[in-house]
């Protein structure tokens, strides 16, 4: 297979060559979306339409957190889909958690703070870990479980 390039020269004024345009060098098609609120776009309406409940879910249960109902209460309150340990009902804004591979001493200090998209929940505080205060979402299941050791503060 040969890789010669044949070069021409020419003392001659080249042809003016006409301005390409985008379509000369890509097929241009038209794409159908759908936006979220949070301005995520799906391809399909069905995709747009599950992100938008999860948004919309979160959205309902941090205004019931904030009004300081129970965790348990508010994913009761948007359907959540699987099964709602009791402890959750008994754990709040207030709640103050042992969260012990976060922390370097033993005393509650993590609260939750709020629902993100998915209803994981997000928690952060202060309770003696050597970098200062830490924050980052758990699961429903991991809530549970911090809620259920017997350093967990339910407050008054």
């Amino acid at each position: 297979m040969s890789t010669d390039v044949e070069t021409a020269t020419t003392d001659e004024p080249r042809a003016a060559q006409p301005a390409r345009r985008a379509s000369d060098c890509y097929a241009l098609i038209q794409v159908q979306c759908w936006k979220a609120e949070d301005g995520k776009l799906f391809e399909s309406r069905s995709s747009a339409e599950f992100h938008q409940k999860s948004l919309d879910d979160a959205k309902a249960a941090n205004e019931m957190l904030d009004r300081g109902e129970s965790v348990g209460a508010a994913l009761q309150a948007v359907q959540y889909p699987g099964e709602i340990d009791p402890v959750l009902y008994r754990v709040t804004k207030q709640t103050k958690l042992v969260i012990s591979h976060w922390q370097c001493q033993d005393t509650p200090g993590y609260q939750p703070v709020r629902f993100e998209r998915g209803l994981s929940l997000w928690v952060g505080g202060h309770a003696g870990a050597w970098s200062g205060p830490y924050s980052s979402s758990v699961s429903i299941r991991d809530l549970a479980r911090y809620a259920k050791d017997e350093r967990t503060d339910f407050g008054a």
